[in-house]
């Protein structure tokens, strides 16, 4: 639903999501608890190393790039975004992983943490900067690949076996899963493929398969002292296993697509209060010798980012066409009361399927509840004003109104003494890109100026951005939100209605949908095809099969839906020049370039342009979100070429 960007003459990405996965999502099994997490997670023999590293090349469709089963993507002297495949064209330096996040760190010994360290967490790669300790280059602060999920033995190619896991090579596969160790083919008494649909299902032309994990990143360690693992003291890094998945596919229409998933898991005992996930790439539209012309920009309602070459002729003057990362899905936010993705609006291209028909019907989507510029000014608290408090535990609001004197509330766990007059406004940052300084919310997952609506930025909810081929820049609709002021005022004083909550948005179903409210939020459930049970499986007698109503584990519905999921998507771009500008262990800036609401800003892309364009790279992120034990965050990224 998210990628029909006008910038590829393919397919969208969302007819392609749609026909591809076709309601066989994976279910949504991520653990609330550390409890409920695998035993094998912490098992000291699949600790991550250096010497698990393997690479291979999926080049399943007409894209072929090299892949390392510790997370990286392309690398010098590798294949590095060839398009079409077999041709001399390549568009992609390298892609890598980063996963920025704050560490609780205990300055004094007192087993209470004094403060948040701001770290990034990323793969090795050819960029400047890698993280290692001081003086000992050759040791790598990161992520490294798990042992277990690729054969140690002979290879295809008659010498050991030296590839990742991937679906059309039985000899690159391990004997035994790790996850899934019951996964044995009778026949062979070997392991079946550990496919993305199902056991021993082959439903991609080309799949990998493999785990890395942080344990090797002893820099929060070797600075602070810090320990992730108050069960096992043995642990570094900070608890973070790292599940990778690629898949292509051949047919005519999503031969020039390729899909990384990525599920990103907290093992340790220490909750993370902010975490952004996001990728790095280098660009290299037209090739090498040809990267000091290349440009770059993005289209926050689709969620994609995209590059491509000033000039069109590549290093062999041959024509150059463009490349787009797309985030096919990124993780929620089912609490701060805005539409994060934009599917509750049916007057939009997000609010409709790939029918055109709305997700949202009958009024539901609510009237007076779509951002203007006023409601990121501060508010000043007069007597009678709706204060809306939020419950630090079950995330209910509730409404009172300002005294006419001083005024003491308790909102999110926090107390504010309130006064007339006094100006309420979420925190700002000023975020430096390498021209111009943007002011953005300071997302700290708290409403600060009481109006019921979390860290709203005006960068992210109302001046959204993309780019027309012509080059002009357009402003985007701004997002919905849950009007909660405007319906405090119409019900003061007297109980309110159904047609309250209507009009302002209360009841839109796709804002701040989740996939395990038990609502069919996006209608999509089909009681003729859907109705087949918990199981999945039609005929089998199951709870809930032929009841009329969906039940958890059907299609369509919560877990099986990712389109159930008030998606985050694209909160962040920086785009800097060269391509060392931003170094891979700088946390610091690493923290601020992904920081929810920093998006390069016009005058730079555009002075960008008007030179004729740069050798110059970019991150994109999605963020933030609160991180505590056994939680998952899934995101994937669809790499798309098109002319």
């Amino acid at each position: 639903m998210y990628l029909s960007s006008p910038y590829f003459r393919l397919p969208t990405c969302a007819v392609l999501l749609v026909l591809l996965f076709g309601g066989m999502i994976t279910p949504d099994v991520q653990a609330q608890r550390r409890q409920d997490l695998p035993a094998w997670l912490f098992d000291p023999q699949y600790r991550s190393s250096r010497v698990n590293e393997k690479k291979a090349i999926h080049d399943g469709n007409q894209i072929a790039i090299t892949f390392f089963n510790y997370g990286l993507l392309g690398g010098s002297g590798e294949i590095r975004g060839n398009w079409p495949k077999g041709s001399d064209d390549f568009y992609v330096g390298d892609v890598l992983p980063v996963i920025a996040m704050e560490v609780p760190i205990d300055l004094d010994g007192d087993s209470v943490p004094d403060t948040l360290v701001q770290h990034a967490v990323t793969t090795r790669g050819p960029r400047a900067g890698q993280n290692s300790p001081p003086g000992q280059p050759n040791i790598f602060w990161g992520f490294e690949a798990k042992p277990g999920f690729a054969s140690n033995g002979i290879g295809p190619d008659g010498d050991l076996n030296d590839q990742p896991a991937i679906s059309t090579e039985p000899l690159t596969w391990p004997d035994r899963w790790p996850d899934e160790p019951t996964w044995i083919d009778p026949a062979t008494g070997g392991a079946q493929w550990n496919g993305f649909f199902g056991r021993g299902v082959f439903n991609a032309d080309l799949e990998s398969y493999f785990w890395l994990d942080d344990q090797n990143d002893e820099e929060m360690f070797s600075e602070y002292g810090f320990l992730p693992d108050t069960l096992d003291m043995s642990r570094r890094g900070q608890g973070l296993e790292v599940k990778m998945r690629g898949l292509q596919w051949s047919q005519f229409l999503a031969q020039d697509a390729l899909f990384f998933l990525y599920e990103v898991t907290n093992t340790s005992t220490t909750t993370y209060p902010r975490v952004a996930v996001g990728l790095t790439v280098g660009t290299l539209s037209g090739g090498d010798g040809d990267s000091q012309d290349d440009l770059a920009f993005f289209d926050q309602a689709n969620r994609i980012v995209y590059s491509w070459d000033d000039d069109n002729s590549g290093n062999q003057a041959q024509e150059v066409g463009y490349v787009g990362y797309g985030f096919m899905e990124s993780p929620g936010d089912p609490e701060n009361g805005i539409d994060d993705d934009g599917d509750g609006d049916p007057q939009t291209e997000q609010g409709r399927d790939i029918d055109g028909i709305p997700f949202v019907q009958g009024g539901l989507e609510g009237d007076g509840n779509v951002f203007l510029a006023t409601d990121f000014d501060p508010r000043t608290i007069q007597p009678g004003d709706p204060l809306i408090l939020i419950d630090v535990e079950t995330g209910e609001r509730s409404i009172t109104y300002m005294g006419d004197g001083a005024t003491t509330v308790v909102s999110q766990g926090r107390t504010y003494t309130l006064s007339p007059g006094m100006a309420l406004e979420e925190t700002k940052a000023e975020i430096r890109g390498q021209l111009e300084t943007v002011i953005v919310t300071e997302r700290n997952l708290i409403d600060e100026d009481l109006d019921g609506v979390i860290d709203e930025d005006i960068n992210l909810h109302f001046e959204r951005r993309r780019q027309e081929f012509s080059g002009d820049i357009v402003t985007l609709p701004s997002l919905r939100y849950a009007n909660w002021v405007a319906f405090a005022n119409d019900i003061r004083s007297r109980q309110p209605t159904r047609d309250d909550s209507l009009r302002h948005g209360l009841l839109n179903p796709m804002l701040d949908e989740q996939r395990d409210d038990g609502i069919d939020n996006d209608g999509d459930w089909d009681p003729i095809g859907d109705d087949v049970g918990s199981d999945g499986v039609a005929g089998t007698g199951d709870m809930g099969e032929g009841d009329g109503i969906p039940t958890p584990g059907e299609p369509n519905f919560d877990a099986l839906d990712v389109d159930e999921s008030d998606q985050v998507g694209l909160s962040s771009f920086f785009y800097f020049t060269p391509p060392g500008a931003l170094r891979m262990n700088d946390d610091e800036r690493l923290w601020q370039a992904m920081n929810p609401g920093f998006f390069t800003t016009n005058a730079e892309l555009e002075a960008q342009q008007a030179g004729g364009g740069v050798d110059g790279d970019f991150i994109f992120s999605s963020g933030y979100f609160r991180l505590p034990p056994g939680r998952t965050l899934r995101f994937s990224m669809a790499l798309v070429f098109g002319e």
